[in-house]
C-alpha cells in the first residue's frame, strides 16, 4: 500500500505538466501499474515471485501496457500506450534506486536475466515517506485553484 501511494505521489508530480487530464490519468495508472500487476499475478495466479518479476521489466512493461493500450479505441491507442508506458517506466526507475537486499530487479528480461540495482534507499523507505507525499499532494491540491487561476484577457 505504501509503495502505491509512493509511485502515484510521485507521478502525481510528475504527470503535472500534462495539459490533457486523459493523458495524465493514464499516467497515473502507469505509475501504479507494475505493482498492480505484480500483486495481481502472485495473488490473482497464486503465481511464483518468478513468473510475476517481468512486470517490473522493460520487456514486460512493454507488452503489458500494450495489451492495456487495445482497450482503447484504434485512434486512441498509440496516446494511451504511450502515456501509460510513461508512467510504468518512471515505477520502474524509481524501483531501480530501491536497495533489493542484494537481489534487484531484471530490467531486461530478455535476453538477460541479470539484475541491476543502484542502492540509495531501503525497502522501508516507502513507508516512512508515506505521509510526507500525501502531504505534499493535499498541499498542491489546496492551493491549485489559487495558483493556477486562468485571467480572462480583456479584447
Amino acid at each position: 500500500m505504501a509503495d502505491l501511494v509512493t509511485h502515484f505521489s510521485l507521478g502525481y508530480f510528475l504527470g503535472r505538466p500534462v495539459s490533457d487530464p486523459k493523458r495524465r490519468l493514464l499516467f497515473y495508472v502507469g505509475c501504479v501499474l507494475p505493482d498492480l500487476c505484480f500483486k495481481g499475478a502472485l495473488i490473482g495466479f497464486q503465481s511464483a515471485i518468478w513468473f510475476a518479476e517481468p512486470t517490473h521489466s522493460l520487456f514486460g512493461s512493454f507488452l503489458i501496457c500494450y495489451g492495456f493500450s487495445l482497450l482503447f479505441q484504434p485512434v486512441l491507442r498509440r496516446t494511451a500506450f504511450l502515456c501509460l508506458w510513461l508512467g510504468y517506466l518512471s515505477h520502474i526507475a524509481v524501483d531501480l534506486f530501491k536497495d533489493n537486499l542484494g537481489t534487484g530487479s531484471v530490467l531486461l528480461l530478455f535476453p538477460s536475466m541479470k539484475r541491476y540495482e543502484i542502492p540509495c534507499y531501503g525497502p522501508e523507505a516507502s513507508v516512512d515517506w508515506m505521509p510526507y507525499w500525501i502531504g505534499a499532494v493535499l498541499v498542491v491540491e489546496w492551493f491549485r485553484p489559487t495558483l493556477f487561476i486562468k485571467r480572462a484577457v480583456p479584447s
